[in-house]
């Protein structure tokens, strides 16, 4: 019965990483994979982008912690919040 359930489990999962695979490839063909290069500035953090209106995320989450929302860049394959200080987007990885 174990194994029964771990292959199923191991199923689940893999069919799951397939879509979301499927849904971010979806995305990229729509807007295109250089997005970020065109729109976004180089730092050594990744790309931020300037200015509060940036129609492109695809999800939103709350973040309890910062007390702020996170949102996700299909082209970069990041989480990105907005820093009002400095009028941008940066990813959540960097902290200025």
């Amino acid at each position: 019965m174990r194994r029964i359930l771990i292959g199923l489990t191991a199923g689940v999962l893999g069919v799951v990483g397939l879509v979301g695979t499927a849904g971010t490839a979806n995305a990229l063909e729509r807007h295109g994979p250089a997005h970020h290069r065109e729109y976004g500035h180089r730092f050594r953090g990744g790309y931020y982008y300037v200015g509060h209106e940036h129609p492109r995320w695809e999800r939103r989450v709350w973040d309890a912690v910062h007390c702020r929302y996170h949102y996700w860049d299909p082209y970069c394959g990041c989480w990105y919040y907005w820093y009002p200080a400095g009028g941008c987007w940066y990813p959540d990885t960097y902290c200025p």
